[in-house]
């Protein structure tokens, strides 16, 4: 048999002289007279009935650490506090059966004198359903709750709320229906308010007599009609008990289950309420996703509201709506993708759009754009043709599509994101096996995305048709222009040349030494791309991870050096040239985005707009170290 722990023993100490406060020596007595005593009979005893003082000792200073108890020294007297003492009496009073027609326990009817620091004092008609709402997850300190009519107080612990709590309380209204004997006269006199609903207020009455717990159950599910009948029957008996001149012991049980009841059914119905409108709210936050503008930042999803312009976000809570967009973006059935896709600005902020309404999207953005990129090319075409110049996009589809990208790049970013996306192409042949996809939104062709010019329905030779036409007539005489063109090119080749000659005679000098501004150039424009609080070395790793799709790390590793091999390349050549580039915002844009457009492997990577950021970054990395 086991040995009797220390625990054990000062828990039926407690018990005995009912309280927590135990006389340490007395204790010490106690413990080994009986060991003494019983051991003989009880071999578990056996351990205590030597050395008690010095093994008592040993094992209390664990029970102190492990807070199962407080040990109290003073000059006269070492008391042990046994904070689990009015726990043990309190747990006890609540699973008694014959206290149904009492009052609920306090602190006179168990004979205890709990301390202050021990107690925490709420009030039942105002904090009873805030509390259970959000419950305390100790046991410590004890729940004292007090009632309106100065009716005794209710001690009990905070796991017993609200289950055992609402058990006693149907248990007692039982007990009161049965010791009154009043069945029938509650039924008369709530039958007025169940006008056509009679069955329903007689099984309901039948089953508070029999079957109290089905009752709680009703209460529990929120159900219109148990809201009423439990209300109706609240009201009616506080009324009637109220009227008497003086309380017995089993009005005062009565009237404390019929206010916790009151308060029950009001949580519970207004729990279900809360939920139908949470779920209901969650329902039309989904349905905003598929309205305009479609493309949202989480800024933007606060803010939504629904049909009558009521926020969203407050009949939801902050972690439901972070709940709902986690579970859109990562759950998804097998060879699907999930329901809501995150795609990323120029600046890197996060926007969510829906599966379903991308393609939408991409055919609005396409609308939108058009006349913005056919303006900006008609009049750079048109001051071009005007000074008697021409460049390659003018005669050449590749050139064209270029250009195109340049344009399209300022008129909507996002536009460029999101054909560049990988989540569009895997959205896109999803839909086509569901669904027959109109002209409208067809983006690929063969796996690819079909060229911007196709895309936006810009013809080359019909822009440069257009352009021509708004120029003065005799720019429409061949020979004339012809004539105009060849000296306006001969003064360049000339100016050239000199420039040139001059270049000669200079003594050959770096660059990157003679340019004394650079450093300071460079400085601040790693300032305006870097984010505050981030290295240089940071943002490019943050860059890469987004352009840098492969899962295989060597592969990983493999690209980022085949990529950063390339820049350096181009910029070397760049910077071989006669006439030194001016490094300025321009120069890294047009640059870095002439990189790309002119290989091929870098046009097949993942994010655009992250490629790039990271090939600006990295030139200005070569130029600060003088890697070039």
């Amino acid at each position: 048999m086991a040995d009797i722990d220390l625990y054990t023993l000062l828990e039926s100490y407690a018990k005995k002289f009912h309280s927590p406060y135990i006389d340490l020596d007395k204790f010490i007595h106690y413990v080994e007279k009986s060991a003494q005593r019983l051991s003989a009979a009880h071999p578990e005893w056996l351990p205590w009935s030597t050395n008690t003082e010095k093994k008592i000792w040993e094992i209390l200073p664990v029970l102190v650490k492990e807070e199962k108890c407080k040990l109290n020294t003073n000059t006269k007297e070492t008391q042990i506090f046994l904070s689990t003492f009015y726990i043990n009496v309190i747990r006890q009073a609540y699973t008694a059966g014959e206290t149904a027609e009492m009052p609920f326990p306090d602190e006179k009817t168990l004979k205890l004198n709990i301390a202050p620091d021990q107690l925490r004092v709420l009030y039942i008609e105002h904090d009873l359903g805030p509390y259970m709402e959000n419950p305390q997850e100790t046991i410590l300190p004890i729940i004292k709750f007090t009632f309106p009519r100065d009716l005794p107080d209710m001690i009990i612990l905070s796991d017993l709320i609200p289950r055992r709590l609402s058990e006693m309380t149907m248990l007692k209204v039982q007990k009161y229906l049965w010791v009154q004997g009043n069945k029938e006269h509650i039924q008369s006199k709530m039958i007025s308010r169940f006008q056509g609903r009679e069955d329903y207020l007689k099984d309901m009455i039948n089953y508070m007599m029999t079957q109290p717990m089905n009752c709680l159950y009703s209460i529990e599910s929120g159900g219109e009609l148990s809201f009423l009948f439990f209300s109706f029957f609240c009201n009616l008996v506080k009324g009637e008990v109220l009227q008497k001149n003086e309380l017995t012991v089993r009005d005062i049980a009565i009237l404390q289950a019929v206010y916790i009841l009151e308060i029950l059914n009001n949580y519970h119905t207004n729990k279900v309420v809360r939920a139908k409108a949470r779920e209901t709210a969650l329902k039309n936050l989904g349905l905003c996703f598929d309205k305009p503008p479609y493309l949202y930042n989480l800024s933007a999803i606060m803010k939504f509201s629904d049909s009558k312009g009521i926020p969203l976000l407050g009949q939801y809570s902050q972690e439901d709506l972070e709940t709902f967009l986690k579970t859109k973006v990562t759950e998804h059935a097998e060879n699907e993708l999930p329901e809501l896709l995150i795609v990323h600005d120029p600046a890197g902020e996060q926007f969510f759009v829906k599966k379903t309404v991308i393609l939408l999207l991409c055919s609005r953005f396409l609308t939108d754009a058009r006349p913005g990129v056919k303006k900006m090319v008609s009049e750079r075409w048109f001051k071009l043709l005007k000074a008697y110049d021409r460049e390659p996009a003018m005669d050449n589809d590749e050139d064209f599509e270029r250009l195109l990208h340049q344009m399209t790049r300022k008129v909507n970013p996002m536009l460029l994101i999101l054909l560049r996306d990988n989540k569009l192409a895997l959205t896109y042949h999803e839909l086509e096996k569901s669904t027959k996809l109109s002209e409208t939104s067809k983006l690929f062709e063969d796996g690819k995305v079909l060229p911007l010019s196709v895309l936006l329905l810009l013809d080359r030779r019909a822009i440069l048709s257009d352009s021509r036409m708004l120029l003065p007539f005799w720019y429409s005489i061949p020979i004339l222009v012809h004539i105009i063109t060849f000296f306006k090119n001969l003064g360049k080749r000339k100016n050239a040349q000199n420039a040139q000659d001059d270049e000669e005679t200079l003594e050959p000098e770096s660059y990157l030494d003679t340019n004394t501004n650079l450093s300071s150039v460079l400085k601040d424009m790693a300032a305006e791309l870097i984010p505050q609080g981030k290295t240089l070395a940071e943002t490019l790793g943050d860059h890469e991870a987004r352009w840098n799709t492969r899962l295989n790390p060597q592969a990983r590793k493999n690209l980022v050096e085949d990529v950063n091999s390339y820049i350096s390349d181009r910029m070397r050549q760049l910077m071989r040239l006669p006439k030194k580039p001016k490094i300025t915002r321009d120069f890294l844009e047009e640059t870095a985005e002439s990189f790309v457009s002119e290989s091929s492997t870098l046009q097949q990577l993942g994010d655009y707009d992250a490629l790039i950021a990271y090939i600006k970054l990295y030139i200005i990395n070569l130029l600060q170290n003088r890697r070039i």
